[in-house]
């Protein structure tokens, strides 16, 4: 039995730095690759949803970049509709952000993406391009004028969790630990036999 002590208490402790509360934000780093090839990337912060784990709900700190628009960073996430991003591949994805912050009541031109699937009796659409926001609503450019408007496709969509360094380091630790565990034992054990 305590053979075994050292490997359960790093398995203990590595579950412990790996797990994170429901209520805990995590960052997820997520990327979607348009049909001509641009792509639109980068990270957010969500929660867990309680009723779907493979999803992050309450989104919030957007930092993106669109490969067709060098140097141009999208920060603001659209608070007019509920946001939220699918990590395993199969879940809905629902998620607008802008360069600037859509805070007057009077629409103004905002560059932007707006990310969307759900059921499929719903649009499904990734639009990229300069749309009409207020701190209520947004409008979707017309296709004609946006810089991308298609269908959505999943397949062209990844978003993960990325590690929290605190994470990391305690794994790291735990993996010390045990190490020293098992070489503080066999030179015991050298000592009594």
């Amino acid at each position: 039995m305590t053979r075994f002590a050292p490997c359960a208490a790093f398995l203990l402790l590595l579950a412990g730095a790996t797990s994170t509360a429901s209520a805990e934000f995590v960052t997820a780093a997520f990327s979607y690759r348009f049909a001509d090839g641009q792509v639109l990337s980068g990270t957010v912060q969500g929660i867990y949803n309680p009723l779907n784990s493979g999803q992050l709900i309450n989104l919030t700190n957007l930092h993106a970049t669109y490969s067709g628009r060098p140097g141009v960073e999208l920060t603001f996430l659209h608070p007019s509709i509920p946001s939220f991003i699918a990590l395993d591949g199969r879940s809905y994805v629902s998620f607008s952000g802008f360069v600037a912050y859509a805070g007057t009541v009077e629409e103004q031109p905002n560059f932007g993406f707006s990310i969307y699937s759900g059921p499929s009796d719903v649009i499904n659409s990734a639009t990229i391009g300069t749309f009409s926001t207020s701190q209520n609503s947004y409008g979707v450019p017309d296709p004609s004028d946006a810089d991308e408007a298609e269908t959505f496709a999943r397949s062209r969509f990844s978003a993960q969790v990325v590690p929290e360094p605190a994470s990391i380091s305690m794994a790291a630790m735990a993996l010390v630990s045990t190490a020293l565990l098992a070489v503080r034992r066999r030179n015991a054990a050298g000592r009594c036999g």
